[in-house]
C-alpha cells in the first residue's frame, strides 16, 4: 500500500508548467503561480493566460487531492497547508521571484504559502477571498452532516461528522470512490477549513484582494433556495433567512479583509469589492482589466 501511495504522490505532486512559446527576451523576471480553488471546475481563463504568457512564465499548480473525480491517491497529511506549501516550494527555483494568485478557497493556501516563503514572493492576488473562521468551520460540519445523512443514513453521518480520520480508511474509501465520493469531498473541505488559524492575518508582502458583496435577491435565492436538497442541507427555508445568512457572510468577509489591512503595514493590503457577482463567477470584465493592469505594470 505504501509503495502504491508513493507512486501516486510522486506522479501527482509534480507541478504542471504551462509551456511558454515567447522568446526569452520578452519574458518578465517574475513567474506567476496559480493556486486553484478546492474541488471546483473554475479555471483560469485561457484568454488571460495567453495575454500573461507574453510577459510571464506561468505555473498552474495541482494539488494531489483536488481532482473532483478522485483519480489521485493521497493521505490526510497532504491536506495540511504546511505540507501543500512545502511540496510546492521544494519544486521551485529559489533564485526567481514569484507572483501568486489564489481563487476562492485556493486563496487560503496561496496566503499561507506567500507569507511563509515571502523571500521569493513579490506580490499576491486573492480572487474571492473566501471567509475562513471558527464559525464557518462549524457550519461546514453541520451542513456536511445533513448532506451525509441525506445521501447515506443517520448512522453513517454520526460516524463521519468530522470526516475520515485515518489514512487506512481514506485509502479504502478512495478504492470505492464512486460509492463514497460525497464523504471524501466532505473530508477534503472540512480539513481545509479547520485550518482557519493558520491563515495569516498580518501580511508581509504586497497583497491585492478582489472580493465581492452579495445583495441581489435573485442571486441569494439561487444560492440557497433553488431546490429542496439545498434548503435542507443549509437549513434555510425562506428568503428572509437566506438574506440574513448572506448579510452575515458579507460582514465576515469585510471583517476578515479589514483585519488583514489593519494588522499589516500601511497600504500593504489593498481590497477591491464588486457587488452582486453571479454565483461561481470570478473573472468579471472589471476584474480581468484590473488584474492585467497589476501584472503588466
Amino acid at each position: 500500500m505504501e509503495e502504491k501511495y508513493t507512486k501516486y504522490k510522486t506522479k501527482y505532486l509534480q507541478l504542471k508548467k504551462i509551456n511558454n512559446q515567447i522568446g526569452g527576451k520578452n519574458i518578465n523576471k517574475y513567474i506567476i503561480l496559480l493556486f486553484p480553488d478546492v474541488l471546483s471546475n473554475i479555471k483560469f481563463p485561457n484568454k488571460i493566460i495567453n495575454k500573461l504568457k507574453r510577459k510571464y512564465k506561468i505555473i498552474d499548480l495541482k494539488y494531489d487531492f483536488n481532482d473532483s473525480e478522485l483519480k489521485n491517491k493521497f493521505k490526510l497529511e497532504d491536506l495540511q497547508f504546511e505540507n501543500i506549501a512545502k511540496n510546492i516550494y521544494d519544486n521551485l527555483d529559489k533564485d526567481i521571484n514569484y507572483i501568486t494568485i489564489g481563487f476562492n478557497q485556493g486563496c487560503h493556501i496561496c496566503n499561507y504559502f506567500s507569507n511563509k516563503y515571502k523571500k521569493i514572493v513579490t506580490m499576491q492576488i486573492l480572487l474571492n477571498n473566501r471567509r475562513i473562521n471558527a464559525e464557518n468551520y462549524e457550519k461546514t460540519i453541520i451542513r456536511g452532516y445533513r448532506m451525509l445523512e441525506m445521501n447515506y443514513n443517520k448512522e453513517f453521518a454520526d460516524k463521519y461528522k468530522l470526516g475520515i480520520i485515518s489514512d487506512n480508511e481514506l485509502i479504502n474509501k478512495l478504492n470505492e470512490k464512486d460509492k463514497y465520493k460525497d464523504l471524501i469531498h466532505h473530508t477534503i473541505v472540512l480539513k481545509i477549513r479547520e485550518q482557519y488559524k493558520k491563515v495569516p492575518i498580518k501580511q508581509y508582502i504586497k497583497t491585492y484582494i478582489f472580493d465581492q458583496i452579495v445583495a441581489d435577491m435573485d442571486i441569494i435565492y439561487s444560492h440557497n433556495l433553488k431546490d429542496d436538497k439545498t434548503k435542507y442541507i443549509k437549513d434555510i427555508q425562506s428568503i428572509e433567512k437566506a438574506i440574513i445568512d448572506h448579510c452575515k457572510t458579507n460582514v465576515d468577509k469585510i471583517k476578515q479583509n479589514n483585519n488583514m489591512i489593519n494588522n499589516s503595514k500601511f497600504e500593504l493590503v489593498v481590497v477591491d469589492y464588486e457587488i452582486d457577482i453571479p454565483e461561481g463567477t470570478i473573472f468579471t470584465k472589471n476584474r480581468i482589466k484590473k488584474l492585467l493592469y497589476l501584472l503588466n505594470r
